[in-house]
């Protein structure tokens, strides 16, 4: 049995907003719709909608909604204008009958839509706000479709729309400008669809002549967007969960920040192409011009058709093959130690794809070879639900038809309780090791600790002790912890690419390897996001010689990290060497020495600042980094003049020699030392 996924009130008003914005001939059906669910969510007695656009020809149009439109209609027609600020003031002033419950007028710059209010009743202000917003956006496509379009209902003219449809290049560049003429974007690019692929090659506003990719469908924003047949913006796709391999290089070499995509159809509703806007600053398109892209697209429909694929079941001897498969089902039962092993084995028993997710809608089971999303005709949804958790749900894409009767009529029923058995066995496992493993890193990250006694329970957790290289990395889940789940699926990844675990302190991970990796951290940093798609950090290039060495290396790359945390950059992925002086002072080897001598240079100004309760010390050291005593008051929140005298003041009580290039030098290293121990940001 299909399970059907329910659908949220706004999701349902949006679908009828969103068909009313794309279709011209039928948009009062659909507004007519969408309001009409509105008034029965909010209980309203009656609403009204009139919105105004010269391509009206009575300069309106108005819409009236309820068990009382007909005595609305009679109330309202009169005192409608062609003109709004002057219906707006007929309608102040007008007296509604005290039956038709209390009136709420709302309006923008090109409508009006008033509320009748059966007693006591307060609309919802999340479906208020969503249909205004909706209903301006109607009414911004029918103003802009008369200014950007050829004519109304036709984006361009005859033979450009045809070189469109027909997806010659030419009408793809006129589809693409015009897109970034309407949307004020930085750049757009036309995405070819098949049923295994997306290939990006056309494009306006790149920087590059050769900005382009391939993407698997059902991959990224685009495949998503294709495979789905749905639009799909993305605000920030630096920190977001669709960052895909060699697309994600590509796309971050133009510094696209935001990113929008639009499938476009064929005859038989199969993604055809994608039109993609995207921005280099954070700045999504908001509701008005992604209404106005799907109507443009809408005129457009349908583009050359797309060959499919078509994949059937076949066997000669069903029996013995389905004895077979069950005596398999049973082996991974007792055996699988990740549910990747299931979701394999019953892709291949259907002949299609499947996807096991959690309750985040998140994959389990993260592939190194990407799925191949077949052309399937079919699509069926098992919730799962063990001892009152939702686990999530299997979804199955398959050209047969379930359930299987006449071979396996249970199958569904025995993979999920296959399913149950693997995740409470890997659950239970994962949690084991995972506590040993932390307990093992916080014993390595402070600064004594029996030398033996971990370097044998390393060799009992597989870590390589006397060389390797040590990653960080740091997910900026703010006031939360990471999840045992979300470290299972971190984990997976790492074992994937790096073949070694990943070592957790709260919300940081430490990953040792003594062999090559498979993968860049820039490229590790994307998977991690396509499972917690939150702000993450990587210091990579840690290396260490000796199982000393890695003691003093865990401590420098905890210290570093703490820093990147505390600034946090807009740099993701650093090299442990890159640091600078910070490199320096976070070196457990002589970090003790290089403040040690900052004390003694800095000695009277932090006698002083003690006994008198003074900022000399953190004023004069901000004075020698910046060089500027406007950037220090800024900083302090002092005048420039108070600034001056303190420095002045400084230099007295230090008395150091400012001619000597080794004293200045000095005192600087010491000033610098000191704020970096005090933990004061100098970089923003």
């Amino acid at each position: 049995m299909i399970e059907e996924k329910e659908f949220k009130i706004d999701s349902l008003l949006m679908r009828d907003l969103e068909h009313a914005a794309m279709n011209l001939e039928k948009r009062n059906y659909f507004l007519a719709r969408a309001l009409t669910k509105y008034i029965g969510i909010n209980k309203l007695n009656a609403i009204s909608f009139i919105r105004f656009s010269p391509i009206f020809s009575t300069n309106y149009e108005a819409l009236h909604i309820g068990s009382e439109k007909d005595t609305i209609k009679q109330l309202l027609d009169p005192l409608i204008e062609p003109t709004l600020d002057k219906t707006i003031e007929n309608i102040s002033v007008a007296k509604f009958p005290e039956h038709l419950g209390t009136v709420k007028i709302k309006t923008y710059e090109h409508g009006i839509i008033i509320s009748w209010l059966q007693q006591p009743n307060v609309p919802s202000e999340q479906l208020e706000h969503l249909l205004i917003e909706g209903l301006q956006a109607i009414s911004f496509v029918e103003i802009k479709e008369h200014e950007y379009f050829y004519d109304i209902g036709a984006p361009f003219e005859p033979d450009v729309a045809r070189s469109i449809k027909e997806k010659d290049r030419d009408g793809l560049v006129e589809l693409l400008a015009l897109t970034k003429w309407m949307t004020n974007s930085d750049i757009t690019f036309w995405g070819e669809a098949n049923s295994k692929q997306i290939e990006v090659d056309i494009h306006i506003g790149s920087r590059k002549e050769d900005f382009g990719f391939l993407l698997p469908l059902g991959k990224g924003i685009g495949g998503n967007a294709a495979q789905h047949k749905v639009v799909m913006q993305v605000a920030d796709y630096k920190n977001c969960a669709y960052r895909y391999k060699d697309v994600s290089k590509a796309v971050d070499s133009e510094e696209i920040r935001t990113v929008f995509a639009l499938p476009i159809k064929d005859r038989d509703q199969n993604t055809s192409g994608v039109l993609y806007v995207g921005n280099r600053k954070i700045n999504p398109l908001p509701m008005n011009k992604k209404f106005l892209l799907m109507r443009l697209a809408n005129q457009l429909e349908p583009l050359v058709k797309r060959k499919e694929i078509k994949q059937f079941y076949t066997t000669q001897d069903r029996k013995l093959y389905f004895r077979q498969k069950k005596k398999e089902l049973r082996e991974i039962t007792q055996t699988a130690k990740q549910l990747g092993e299931i979701e394999k084995w019953l892709a291949d028993l259907l002949k299609g794809d499947v996807l096991l997710l959690d309750a985040d809608g998140k994959p389990y089971c993260q592939n190194e070879h990407d799925i191949e999303r077949r052309n399937t005709s079919q699509f069926y949804y098992y919730p799962l639900n063990y001892n009152e958790r939702n686990l999530g749900s299997l979804n199955i894409w398959t050209n047969i038809e379930l359930p299987l009767e006449n071979d396996w009529p249970d199958l569904i029923d025995d993979v999920i309780h296959a399913i149950y058995i693997i995740y409470e066995r890997t659950e239970r496992f994962y949690n084991l090791m995972e506590l040993e493993r932390s307990q093992w890193l916080y014993n390595m990250t402070q600064e004594t600790f029996h030398f033996k006694t971990q370097y044998e329970k390393g060799v009992k957790l597989r870590v390589p002790l006397d060389h390797g290289e040590v990653w960080a990395v740091y997910w900026n889940k703010q006031s939360d912890r990471l999840t045992l789940h979300e470290k299972m699926q971190l984990d997976e990844l790492s074992l994937l690419y790096l073949r070694q675990p990943i070592f957790f302190n709260g919300n940081t991970g430490y990953i040792l390897f003594d062999r090559p990796e498979k993968c860049t951290p820039e490229e590790l940093r994307n998977k991690f996001l396509s499972v917690l798609p939150v702000e993450t950090w990587i210091i990579h290039g840690a290396t260490y010689k000796s199982f000393e060495h890695l003691h003093h290396t865990l401590l420098h790359l905890q210290a570093l990290m703490e820093k990147v945390i505390r600034e946090k950059g807009s740099e993701y992925v650093l090299t442990f060497n890159r640091f600078g002086l910070d490199h320096l002072l976070s070196n457990p080897r002589v970090s003790k020495d290089i403040q040690e001598f900052s004390k003694r240079m800095l000695k009277p100004l932090l006698e002083y600042d003690k006994n008198n309760n003074s900022d000399l010390t953190k004023t004069l050291a901000l004075s020698l980094m910046y060089n500027s005593p406007s950037k220090v008051a800024k900083k302090l929140f002092i005048h420039p003049n108070t600034v001056h005298y303190r420095i002045n003041r400084a230099k007295q009580l230090l008395n150091v020699d400012e001619q000597d290039p080794s004293s200045d030098i000095a005192l600087r290293l010491a000033a610098y030392a000191w704020l970096f121990e005090q933990k004061i940001n100098i970089h923003n």
